[in-house]
């Protein structure tokens, strides 16, 4: 099964090496469900595969991405890790 969802970024600095420990953790969850992001910019879907791919999509505060989780959990995992791209995360860079 594979579920897409279209994600805006809402934290203020982007989504950077904090929030991308925060999101592959909440991955790591869903042992079964692979995650992908298209940012849009004409490469199409990319593998995230961790903390460091998340941090390689530059993605700053109003980006628009969509977000595909594949696997048996793929509805709960696209849900859970697609309303954590959309928080505000409260901390300082």
């Amino acid at each position: 099964m594979s579920i897409t969802k279209k994600v805006v970024i809402r934290n203020k600095y982007g989504i950077h090496v904090r929030p991308s420990g925060l999101l592959a953790k909440e991955m790591r969850k869903f042992p079964d469900v692979s995650f992908e992001i298209d940012t849009k910019d004409g490469d199409g879907f990319r593998l995230v595969d961790g903390i460091m791919s998340l941090v390689s999509f530059e993605l700053g505060c109003g980006k628009e991405i969509l977000l595909r989780a594949i696997g048996d959990d793929a509805e709960a995992a696209c849900e859970s890790v697609g309303n954590m791209f959309g928080q505000d995360f409260e901390f300082e860079p």
